[in-house]
């Protein structure tokens, strides 16, 4: 189970701040700047490569619904987990979940629906 101490405290953190830790492991002596810039690029890349994974799952569309964001970033850890290395994955979760997984998850979960 993810420690909901450490999600907690990463809801705190501002976008700037999360992407600033995502690039950190992979862009060593880099300024604020430019550790955002490349924070938001690897967002981006992995926001699209594990979309479908994501929307698929049932954990993730329930713990959604209930509208308690930390079980969502915990939910969304346990479906990713395993395919994110070199970044952290927690901080990868709270930027999802604080954008929005019903933004990414819209057309497939619609299309569930029907």
């Amino acid at each position: 189970m993810p420690d909901t101490n450490l999600i907690s405290e990463k809801l705190n953190l501002s976008e700037d701040e999360l992407l600033r830790e995502l690039a950190t492991g992979v862009s060593k002596g880099a300024s604020a700047t430019d550790l955002a810039k490349r924070g938001k690029e690897i967002y981006g890349n992995l926001k699209s490569k594990l979309q479908e994974k994501i929307c698929r799952s049932e954990l993730v569309r329930k713990t959604f619904e209930n509208g308690d964001r930390v079980a969502l970033v915990a939910a969304l850890l346990d479906c990713v987990a395993g395919s994110i290395t070199g970044v952290s994955p927690v901080t990868f979760c709270v930027l999802l979940a604080r954008e929005g997984v019903s933004s990414l998850c819209v057309a497939s979960w619609k299309a569930a629906v029907q």
